[in-house]
């Protein structure tokens, strides 16, 4: 990205945890249906949309450059529906893991349909964002108001939920690489794994956790590892490998992340302090004058 550019709009990308996880079984379109808890929380990538541009894509992260990054999808589908021209370029600053089940590919395709939405004047209600959401991918519509939602069927049906207590949370993500990630844990999935919550609020069940443990057996070690340490609730996130402790309150959150960063077991993990958010991070346009 040119330095000398100044931005026309900055938005915050948040991540999110899955507070319980359930596969009711597979569909006859190959998808699975899901019954899940999204939290957004406070760990943060940051997107930058630059005017007079073409839709180019750069990041921090050299490998989320250019096409294959989701913002490029993301954008194409909003622009097709509106009838518009991509004009603006986006820069991608990525603290969010990877491939971690944190959504952060998910979250980065919602911020520039946000982003972009502002930048075209449109109204945040306007269903073209939830339709070029859906078309991007079954977590992207969450993203677009974020807060706490159940989502059912691949995902993409959300029933928004009333913001929870502030909840803190130390997420762990191992240094573990694991290809084709979603595709490949969903595969192996199988009845076994299936479940339907027995209640609308949701445990911290994760239907990932068999297929993961088992094909990575040494992702075991981080929920060992955090429920020796602590006594709080701890969950695999999404499809992992991340996964977190809930805590309630920032003090306990504290000692429990400086425990975990002393802790050998967790030794080349990156391990993140974050809370709870109760409604859409914040994004806004900025306005250049001329010579400033």
């Amino acid at each position: 990205m040119d330095e000398s550019r100044h931005p026309a709009g900055v938005g915050l990308s948040p991540a999110k945890v899955n507070l319980g996880l359930h596969i009711l079984g597979k569909r006859a379109d190959g998808f699975h249906d899901i019954d899940t808890v999204m939290q957004a929380i406070t760990l943060f990538d940051r997107i930058a949309i630059y005017a007079n541009g073409s839709g180019t894509i750069s990041s921090t992260d050299s490998a989320l450059n250019g096409e294959g990054n989701l913002i490029a999808r993301a954008v194409r589908e909003l622009a097709q529906r509106c009838g518009k021209e991509v004009d603006v370029d986006f820069h991608l600053d990525k603290r969010i893991p990877v491939a971690a089940g944190l959504g952060g590919g998910s979250s980065n395709a919602a911020t520039a349909i946000r982003l972009l939405a502002r930048h075209w004047s449109l109204d945040p209600d306007e269903p073209a964002l939830y339709d070029a959401a859906i078309a991007t991918g079954s977590d992207v519509p969450f993203f677009l108001r974020g807060g706490t939602a159940r989502a059912t069927g691949r995902g993409e049906i959300l029933d928004p939920l009333a913001p929870r207590r502030t909840t803190w949370f130390v997420v762990v993500v191992p240094s573990m690489v694991i290809e084709g990630k979603t595709a490949r844990l969903y595969s192996a999935l199988t009845p076994v794994d299936f479940s339907i919550p027995s209640s609308a609020h949701m445990n911290l069940h994760n239907a990932f956790e068999r297929p993961l443990y088992d094909n990575f057996p040494s992702a075991r070690a981080i929920p060992e590892a955090l429920r020796s340490l602590t006594t709080a609730p701890v969950a695999l996130s999404g499809a992992g490998p991340a996964h977190f402790a809930a805590m309630p309150d920032l003090r306990a959150a504290t000692e429990l992340l400086v425990s975990a960063h002393r802790d050998a077991r967790l030794a080349g993990c990156r391990i993140h302090l974050a809370r709870s958010i109760p409604g859409a991070a914040p994004i806004a346009m900025i306005r250049n004058e001329p010579g400033v």
